[in-house]
């Protein structure tokens, strides 16, 4: 359906947050061509791969090691639990958070997203 639709013109640009959408669509004969016709295929990963080698724009972010993190299990035990991990090393080079990244993209865009 993805591959349909930026074939109809109906996307023109994608925001990939760090899926590999190469390997996780079933036809990638489909799927690739299309990706090339979008005016904007922006991904945010850290890992080279075939998907940020097709994007107009790659987003480093910073990685698990570098981000304090806070998990929340309310599904899977009997009672709602929270853990906090510290980051435990310094991002390399100017990485910022997933967050950090999508709000600027809102702000330059015109939307203030993180006030």
């Amino acid at each position: 359906m993805l591959a349909d639709e930026i074939r109809a013109g109906n996307i023109r640009a994608l925001l990939n947050l760090g899926g590999h959408l190469v390997t996780a669509f079933p036809d990638t004969n489909d799927l690739v061509p299309a990706l090339e016709q979008l005016e904007v295929l922006a991904t945010i990963e850290i890992v080279e791969n075939e998907t940020t080698a097709l994007s107009t724009h790659v987003l480093p972010t910073k990685d698990q090691l570098e981000r304090a993190d806070v998990t929340l299990w309310d599904m899977l035990l009997p009672r709602v639990s929270a853990q906090h991990t510290p980051a435990v090393v310094a991002p390399v080079g100017d990485r910022r958070s997933a967050w950090w990244v999508l709000a600027e993209l809102g702000r330059r865009l015109g939307h203030d997203l993180a006030t």
